[in-house]
């Protein structure tokens, strides 16, 4: 019986834990977004967001009529807070994507 109670206690554990690694918060998905498109955050609003772990993909429509499509990773718990990736976005009809890193200055995407 004592070893049947530690098992449900994991299990609760366990199923907690997991619960609360895999939510992204929408001020970090905000946040992010507005750094990637290079707007404020009150100049494009966020649609369509659909999934909820491990990759969240979603639509930014920005006040003088971009779009973008967007997406971040993460959910993932370590040390003692949440990892969530910087978004990543590309305008729509520009077939170039808005944030420059190492690897796509290495393609020559940017």
């Amino acid at each position: 019986m004592k070893n049947r109670a530690h098992l449900v206690l994991i299990a609760l554990t366990t199923i907690t834990l997991a619960g609360c690694a895999t939510r992204v918060e929408d001020d970090t998905i905000v946040s992010r977004t507005a750094f990637a498109i290079g707007l404020e955050s009150d100049q494009f609003t966020i649609t369509d967001r659909t999934g909820d772990a491990g990759r969240i993909d979603y639509k930014v429509v920005a006040d003088d009529g971009r779009r973008f499509n967007c997406y971040v990773t993460g959910g993932g718990m370590m040390y003692a807070g949440v990892v969530t990736s910087d978004a990543i976005c590309s305008e729509q009809g520009s077939g170039t994507v808005t944030q420059c890193n190492a690897l796509l200055k290495a393609a020559g995407k940017c």
